[in-house]
């Protein structure tokens, strides 16, 4: 169950556009911005920028230009060996959609960076087309519009004491309102710096995705914020985990049956032991997916596991049952005498117990027991019950206990 901690920083995905912002090197905080791209296999991949020029004149993007010096954004993919696969170099002028890149790649890592020189902020989108997805692993400038918008998130599959989340600004609170959402929903109002530095936060022990939204509130003296965020780990302890302890059943409406089943735990396949059930090694946010088997069924559900405590998910495998009236004629004359058929059909190998009962009828008279006990065996049950036609269609209605389940048959009157 051990896997490294992962940051899925603007994780995006062929077709879908992000948000991207570069600050310039003359700003006290600007610095070059990478980003990982991993081509999932050998095609052709587009790459697409929507405003790389810094244009100050435009009034859907939020660039700015801080004095008269040239400014000038480049934009480079390199790959795994540091070779340069492709460079743009954008200054001042009008945004409009761009293709920076149109070539088949290799499977594998890229790494896409900008780097602005001058005193200006260059908000751009990109796009991709082709089997990739693009990450920031590191850190992530990001531009803040003036609604509640998500502009940061990350997954921790380890729990870590100590672990931060790091936020640098210049501005402080009255520029820009924050709030941090964990993997549980609660919420965490969170305050921009005012002094280019960055401030940290502790992270709760919870594993689980994280969100960070963002608002430029209207007192603000700014339409818009720019703000970095990094996972802090420089401090954090070694990874800490608690025990899940797994049991699996199947649930009848009298009893429950121990059974030997499998799960899914976050990419994990563990074999869970009838009776005794099984130990494993977890922390935070567990989502137990069980694998189904022939006629059971069974829901996913959470459970949180304390880092150094224990827990325990229980999962109940219900039998999937189909019930069905059948009768011996098609139509029936008055006074004619046939059989109606209470049957239970499952996939599910195991004994279980039922009460098939006719509880409703019209148009007919019952000549026999109308209730029968008995079992499901191999899966496969049935009551017989006889019945006399009084005249007209008749209408039966069966019921199936303590399984909760319902039938109707409506047989034609012959003409």
């Amino acid at each position: 169950m051990k896997k490294s901690m992962m940051l899925l920083l603007l994780m995006v995905s062929s077709g879908s556009a992000a948000p991207l912002v570069s600050v310039g090197q003359a700003s006290p905080w600007g610095t070059p911005e990478q980003y990982t791209l991993t081509v999932l296999e050998d095609a052709n991949i587009q790459i697409q920028l929507f405003g790389p020029s810094i244009d100050t004149q435009s009034t859907t993007e939020a660039d700015r230009h801080f004095d008269h010096q040239p400014a000038l954004t480049t934009f480079k993919l390199t790959d795994s060996r540091g070779h340069i696969v492709a460079m743009r170099y954008f200054g001042l002028g009008k945004s409009m959609p761009v293709t920076f890149l149109n070539a088949r790649l290799s499977k594998g890592q890229y790494q896409f960076s900008t780097e602005t020189q001058g005193a200006a902020v260059n908000h751009f989108q990109l796009t991709l087309q082709g089997p990739s997805t693009l990450g920031s692993f590191n850190r992530q400038n990001t531009a803040v519009p003036g609604s509640w918008t998500e502009v940061y998130q990350f997954t921790l599959n380890e729990v870590r004491e100590g672990a931060t989340l790091k936020i640098y600004d210049g501005d402080g609170p009255a520029e820009v309102m924050l709030k941090l959402v964990d993997p549980l929903g609660n919420t965490y109002d969170l305050t921009a710096p005012d002094n280019l530095q960055w401030l940290e936060y502790p992270l709760p022990e919870l594993l689980g995705h994280y969100r960070v939204y963002a608002k430029v509130p209207q007192k603000a003296v700014q339409a818009s914020n720019t703000l970095a965020f990094q996972l802090g780990l420089s401090g954090a302890g070694a990874p800490r985990f608690g025990q899940l302890h797994l049991e699996a059943y199947v649930k009848t409406p009298y009893n429950l049956i121990p059974i030997t089943a499998s799960a899914n735990l976050h990419g994990s396949n563990v074999l869970v032991a009838s009776g005794s059930g099984s130990n494993v090694k977890a922390a935070g946010i567990i989502r137990v997916e069980p694998i189904n088997m022939i006629g059971l069924q069974a829901e996913p559900l959470q459970v949180s596991v304390p880092a150094g405590g224990e827990a325990t998910a229980i999962i109940n495998y219900r039998p999937q049952l189909e019930h069905q009236l059948l009768a011996s004629v098609k139509q029936v004359h008055p006074g004619e005498e046939f059989y109606l058929y209470l049957t239970t059909h499952t996939a599910y190998p195991g004994r279980l117990r039922m009460i098939a009962l006719l509880d409703e009828v019209q148009g007919a008279e019952v000549l026999s027991n109308p209730e029968g006990v008995g079992e499901v065996q191999s899966g496969f049950h049935q009551h017989r019950i006889k019945l006399r036609a009084t005249g007209g269609p008749v209408t039966l209605q069966g019921s199936w206990l303590p399984w909760g389940a319902t039938a109707t048959l409506n047989i034609p009157a012959a003409p």
